[in-house]
């Protein structure tokens, strides 16, 4: 009953390794449910709210989702430097390279980044 929230946390902010489509997507998920809950609470919410939030989008939801266009890039067989530069100049860069890592297909052998996601 847990597996999807033991995929989802699993090595969660680490840049090596590859993730499937399938956790992909699930991890996106989860942090724009996660973002779009901040959000709600922060417009109701006092100074205490605003603060706790950039904490938790600082710290957890930036390197999450970071990590995981890194992993899926791996899962593609390429490097994941790119992302960190399209970040850095203006994470709107990868909304349409973000639908596009979700539909395609990673590699089907090992490569250098790590063995097969299952």
């Amino acid at each position: 009953m847990l597996s999807w929230y033991k995929m989802l946390i699993k090595g969660q902010c680490q840049l090596s390794g590859r993730i499937n489509r399938k956790t992909y997507w699930f991890r996106l998920i989860a942090i724009h449910l996660l973002l779009l809950f901040i959000s709600f609470t922060t417009s109701y919410g006092g100074l205490v709210y605003s603060i706790v939030s950039i904490t938790i989008i600082l710290f957890y939801a930036f390197p999450f989702v970071i990590s995981t266009y890194v992993r899926r890039i791996h899962d593609l067989g390429q490097g994941g430097t790119g992302v960190c530069v399209a970040w850095i100049l203006g994470g709107s860069f990868l909304v349409i390279p973000g639908v596009i890592l979700g539909i395609m297909v990673g590699e089907e052998k090992e490569n250098e980044y790590g063995a097969k996601p299952e």
